[in-house]
């Protein structure tokens, strides 16, 4: 049986940062990318919160990381995210993500848009071009 292999990142690495503001919530997301500009990594600083909810959202991320860096389909998990409904949720403040239903949804929403700006559409046998573009950019 072959094992899933973890692809690592390079120690230099391009990464976007967006954060949400929602009444008795702040969550600041950052994601790395790889050469070809995948999303491999996800960190979350959240603003004042409990211990329980630091350690279960640093869990998520976590899980999330190890998911994407052994090439599990990024869509295939953000479209379990995507319109999840509990609170906080409402308005944004945001042109880009005007809407979310829950943090999780502000997250799959960000998520898909750093894939759709990193990840150009291209033919099968075109390999992707390493970028650095965007570095420390807000999609």
């Amino acid at each position: 049986m072959n094992a899933p292999i973890r692809t690592r990142l390079a120690p230099l690495r391009a990464g976007y940062t967006r954060t949400l503001e929602l009444p008795d919530l702040e969550v600041t997301w950052s994601c790395s990318l790889d050469e070809r500009g995948r999303v491999r990594e996800i960190f979350a600083r959240l603003g004042r919160c409990g211990d329980l909810e630091r350690g279960l959202v640093d869990g998520l991320c976590i899980a999330l990381s190890v998911a994407l860096q052994h090439d599990v389909p990024i869509g295939a998990v953000l479209s379990k995210f995507r319109h999840s409904r509990f609170g906080p949720d409402g308005l944004t403040g945001d042109a880009d993500i005007p809407r979310v239903s829950s943090v999780l949804d502000h997250l799959a929403q960000w998520l898909e848009l750093v894939e759709a700006r990193c990840s150009p559409p291209r033919s099968a046998d075109t390999p992707p071009a390493p970028t650095l573009d965007g570095v420390g950019a807000q999609p």
